[in-house]
């Protein structure tokens, strides 16, 4: 089956086989035309947990990395389907950068600028004050900024009366550069990932990453599977991993992988760690006995 021919006999086969309480996990990159039939779907499966469910708010986070000029298909994408716009500081200066300093014709202005502002340079912080840039300091020096932007985030649900469970944040700019960062972005995921139902996600325009929930059968539904290159299409995937990386995992039992887990091993560091393995379904699960991410490699085929 190719990445076009995603037909909904696919879910219900999958869903079948998995009647116990779920969590779904649509790749932002899906044609919502097969989300939005799915969610019609919801009613008949009362287990269903979804992060496609209807939500009052999507949430992209900009952090302090570099963004290409003009930004990829990736960050354009992940840019068009929120409906608030945070740069986490420095941030500020890269989209600046990308699209306005570099006289990009589509010019990307955030809602919120939000840290310790001790990274946004002057330039940046004029533009986006005289195009009504929401900008707010906080200097505390005991949370990160991507920290600072996801609280500034339920502060502002908490001012729309809405339930953080029901918001999606995408983090762009989550990899690379130093590995203290890299770590406070996974540590987001752990410390704020309950309260928004587990829909905090990574990403950068090479890999996402995301926390999967103990206890409940995880489905996941990204762009690329299998092995035919020629099928794949800029989104997630297929080479990926499970890592357990907050804890070790007495059991981890897969679905839909090119080496699947059975459930029969622990893994862990020092031990087992799932890496380099493949997505081989359209749909796959995951359950464990402890919290893992899972990540996925990006592929940038088209243009935005």
């Amino acid at each position: 089956m190719t990445q076009s021919s995603f037909t909904l006999s696919d879910a219900d086969d999958n869903i079948a086989s998995h009647p116990k309480k779920r969590h779904v996990y649509f790749s932002p990159f899906i044609n919502h035309d097969i989300v939005d039939t799915l969610n019609g779907n919801e009613t008949n499966h009362s287990s269903l947990h979804t992060n496609q469910s209807i939500h009052s708010k999507t949430v992209m986070i900009v952090l302090n990395r570099p963004i290409s000029c003009p930004p990829s298909a990736i960050f354009h994408k992940l840019w068009s389907i929120s409906s608030f716009h945070i740069c986490a500081d420095g941030g500020a200066n890269r989209l600046y950068d990308a699209t306005v300093q570099s006289k990009d014709l589509v010019v990307y202005i955030p809602d919120m600028i939000q840290g310790d502002l001790d990274s946004v340079r002057v330039d940046t912080r004029s533009f986006y004050t005289s195009q009504g840039v929401r900008i707010q300091r906080d200097a505390s020096q005991e949370s990160h900024d991507l920290d600072k932007a996801i609280q500034s985030i339920l502060i502002l649900l908490e001012e729309e009366s809405r339930d953080a469970s029901s918001c999606r944040v995408y983090v762009y700019g989550a990899f690379g550069g130093r590995f203290d960062h890299e770590m406070a972005a996974f540590n987001a995921l752990y410390r704020w990932g309950s309260i928004f139902n587990h829909q905090i996600y990574l990403y950068d325009d090479e890999t996402c990453a995301f926390l999967l929930p103990t206890g409940i059968c995880n489905e996941i539904h990204i762009m690329n599977y299998g092995d035919d290159s020629t099928l794949y299409q800029t989104g997630e995937g297929p080479h990926c991993g499970i890592i357990p990386l907050g804890e070790a995992c007495s059991w981890i039992s897969t679905h839909g992988f090119k080496w699947d887990l059975d459930g029969d091993r622990s893994t862990s560091f020092g031990s087992l760690v799932s890496t380099s393995n493949k997505v081989m379904k359209s749909i796959v699960t995951i359950e464990s006995s402890n919290p893992v991410v899972f990540t996925a490699e990006m592929k940038v085929t088209d243009s935005k």
